[in-house]
């Protein structure tokens, strides 16, 4: 009986033979090494040795062979190869494993084979594999299983190496459907973890992973949910809330020419965003009230700091509440599991919109 595919399997299913290039192995001075083509090789014609010997054995590693033997190989490459070669090593070993732990991952399947698939997708994060995939399936997981910290952090890592060089050079960049699905379930988890994960700087040093506005491929976020938690009834940031205020100010720093761009095509703003339980007319005020808040804070540090530029980019930033009136629709099968609660605290938002629209509009997840 065939089993159902996971959420973000059906995703990656638009990628299918695209996101494992052939590994192009370098000559190494000790000798010719095996050539390969898929899982094809063929034999040197001489005896090999030293890191020339460590290639040909990581071109003939299957996924059947125990997973101690790739560490074994990808150490003794980090020892005695040079840095290029060990990453196509390490590249080699992570195309085999994927191409056996992809078509079997279900995230909503609790079994002994999906434990291994998952201790296998562990062991090329340990090795910190290029491949966004690995930390994508891994976020998918701890999301389902309610573990938001960590799922943050691989959501993180996914975004972050989806827009590397690395992903660029290989041609193993996701569609736009995929990368805009990881930055929006990798905020909702921001969004539900009890402290706040701090967003990594990209090659480019931009802010990347959850609070990412745009990649270096030219997609943009035109609404980035930011994770900033007030106290209950009030306009006053929690701590977490101060720590994502901490990273907003980071943004601002780091991507200023993009939101000048963004603000000469049309208006930036900031949304404030409710619940839908309590007062509609508490709930409209107070939406307002923390999206004022949170441009309040942020020209508090510009001056502070004496950055005219940032000074005139948030004068220019206008803040509006919608209250409820813009609630979030969960229909991904990702966020199937998510309680009443749970989608309460996701609704209680601030976004930074740069879509030039500043409306009050549902949203899908």
């Amino acid at each position: 009986m065939r089993k159902s595919k996971s959420a973000l399997h059906g995703l990656f299913a638009l990628m299918a033979g695209a996101f494992l290039p052939i590994l192009p192995v370098l000559a190494q001075e000790t000798g010719p090494v095996h050539t390969c083509r898929g899982d094809r090789c063929e034999a040197p014609e001489v005896e090999l040795t030293g890191c020339a010997l460590v290639v040909g054995e990581a071109q003939d590693w299957t996924a059947d062979q125990p997973i101690d033997t790739a560490d074994a190989l990808l150490t003794q490459a980090s020892e005695i190869c040079d840095a290029d070669t060990f990453q196509a090593v390490k590249f080699r070993v992570s195309n085999v494993i994927l191409r056996e732990v992809h078509p079997r991952w279900d995230v909503n399947v609790q079994s002994a084979e999906q434990r291994e698939l998952a201790n296998k997708l562990n062991f090329l994060a340990n090795w910190n594999t290029d491949h966004w995939q690995v930390y994508a399936m891994l976020a998918d997981l701890a999301f389902a299983e309610k573990r938001y910290q960590p799922a943050t952090s691989l959501y993180n890592s996914a975004i972050l190496r989806s827009d590397s060089e690395f992903s660029t050079e290989k041609k193993n960049v996701p569609p736009d459907s995929v990368y805009q699905y990881l930055i929006r379930t990798g905020q909702t988890s921001q969004m539900l973890a009890d402290e706040y994960t701090a967003a990594p700087v990209d090659y480019a040093g931009q802010i990347s992973g959850t609070m990412v506005m745009n990649n270096t491929r030219g997609t943009v976020v035109n609404r980035v949910l930011l994770p900033i938690q007030f106290i209950t009834g009030v306009d006053t940031f929690t701590e977490k809330g101060m720590h994502a205020m901490d990273d907003l100010w980071r943004l601002f720093n780091k991507d200023l020419d993009g939101l000048k761009e963004e603000q000469s095509d049309g208006q930036v703003c900031l949304i404030g965003h409710s619940d839908p339980t309590g007062p509609a007319g508490v709930n409209q005020r107070l939406s307002e009230k923390r999206s004022a808040a949170v441009k309040a804070d942020l020209k508090r540090r510009a001056v502070r700091e004496g950055n005219t530029e940032i000074l005139s980019v948030l004068d220019a930033i206008s803040t509006k509440g919608c209250g409820e009136d813009a609630p979030i629709e969960f229909v991904h099968p990702t966020f199937s599991k998510l309680t009443g609660s749970e989608k309460n605290q996701i609704m209680r938002r601030v976004e930074l919109d740069q879509s030039g629209t500043c409306g009050c509009q549902p949203a899908k997840y």
